[in-house]
């Protein structure tokens, strides 16, 4: 009668361990086509032409989490070449216009933008901190 308690815990964990994977973040395919820390040139959102520069911070299950510099730059040659202390994310009141320091965009979205990695960099602390991690 005294295992009657242990058996209950033992047959709950049986149960909750495959319930536990249903809940992972991780995106093995998306890590591998995106890395995070990496500067992407990226089609200007919601313009005809140019081109923006995003960093990856994260990636979760189906969503690439970014940081998007208010930066835009003509052909995508001009974007790589961008030295990384010159990308600025704004204001709202800035003229040039502003960035987001996080912007989490489905897989589907990001890759409507055409990423095309520029070169890899780490995410800092305050980077992390933006993003809730």
């Amino acid at each position: 009668m005294k295992f009657r308690p242990l058996i209950k815990l033992l047959i709950l964990l049986s149960l909750l361990s495959p319930a536990a994977n249903c809940f992972s973040n991780k995106d093995p395919d998306l890590e591998n086509k995106y890395k995070v820390g990496s500067l992407y040139s990226v089609l200007a959102p919601g313009q005809e032409n140019g081109f923006n520069i995003v960093k990856v911070l994260s990636i979760t299950t189906g969503v690439v989490h970014v940081r998007l510099y208010k930066n835009k730059f003509p052909t995508r040659g001009d974007a790589a070449g961008a030295a990384s202390d010159t990308l600025s994310l704004g204001g709202i009141d800035d003229p040039e216009g502003f960035g987001l320091k996080h912007l989490p965009m489905d897989k589907e979205t990001f890759g409507k933008l055409e990423p095309q990695f520029i070169r890899q960099e780490s995410v800092s602390e305050e980077e992390k901190a933006s993003i809730g991690n």
